[in-house]
């Protein structure tokens, strides 16, 4: 063998040793890391294993305090109630008790009671639509809707009259009332706020106008008629009036009640 080929081989030889000690050593530091990531990993599931054990332990808790919860809104709920009924039950007693002493007292309602309850409700509704004139001058031979035209008139009043007449006995010297129905109550209502522009009125001024009262009504207001002039003597510096069926006064240098 030539002095070139035996350095030739050695120099291989040299190379591959190399090599040799180097994949040597990367395998070692690869098998170092495999056993240093293993050991990490296990360390990892172990974390894992107690975070889990922790979630349970919470959930736990967390079932066990909403079970105590419920049961104390349950209980809650059930005092409630359970005060609730005793309440009632006492109040219905009571009422009970109630009933049973005036039960003796209850009216009967006839069929003829019912019926005559129907018709005063329907009288006094027909009624609420009318309105009254007084101590308008009556003559013979009288149309009356032309008398009750000349007084609303007077008041710069044109409403749809569905009947007018006079009621009562004819008496020497003193007219009667003239009965006036109109389409609504709230019509007569307008009627009866404005019926103080009479005042004003030179043909017109004695005459006045009022609800169509009852006879208890109108007895009642009678009554009251007597007061109002009795204060007006006694207190002649206010102003009397009635109003809500009373006798009420403002001073007189004050605005008019409407």
């Amino acid at each position: 063998m030539t002095v070139d080929k035996l350095k030739s081989t050695r120099s291989w030889d040299s190379i591959l040793g190399d090599w040799i000690v180097r994949f040597a050593d990367m395998y070692h530091r690869s098998k170092a890391l495999t056993v240093s990531a293993a050991s990490k990993i296990e360390d990892l599931n172990g974390q894992l294993i107690q975070n889990q054990q922790k979630v349970i332990v919470l959930q736990e808790q967390v079932m066990k305090s909403n079970d105590e919860h419920l049961v104390s809104v349950q209980n809650t709920v059930k005092n409630e109630m359970a005060s609730i009924q005793t309440a009632v039950k006492t109040e219905f007693s009571s009422w009970s008790k109630v009933v049973e002493q005036n039960k003796t007292h209850v009216p009967t309602f006839t069929p003829a009671k019912l019926k005559e309850a129907v018709r005063s409700a329907v009288v006094e509704e027909d009624r609420s639509r009318n309105f009254v004139i007084f101590n308008k001058e009556e003559v013979e031979e009288e149309e009356v809707a032309r008398t009750v035209s000349d007084v609303l008139d007077d008041m710069n009043e044109k409403p749809r009259i569905i009947e007018c007449r006079r009621v009562g006995k004819p008496q020497h010297g003193k007219p009667r009332p003239i009965k006036v129905k109109l389409t609504s109550c709230d019509a007569v209502s307008h009627i009866l706020r404005r019926a103080k522009a009479l005042k004003s009125s030179d043909r017109n001024k004695s005459t006045f106008i009022g609800p169509d009262r009852t006879l208890e009504e109108r007895e009642v207001h009678r009554a009251l008629v007597v007061q109002l002039k009795a204060k007006m003597e006694k207190e002649p510096e206010l102003y009397h009036f009635i109003k809500g069926g009373q006798i009420a006064n403002v001073e007189r240098l004050q605005a008019l009640p409407s």
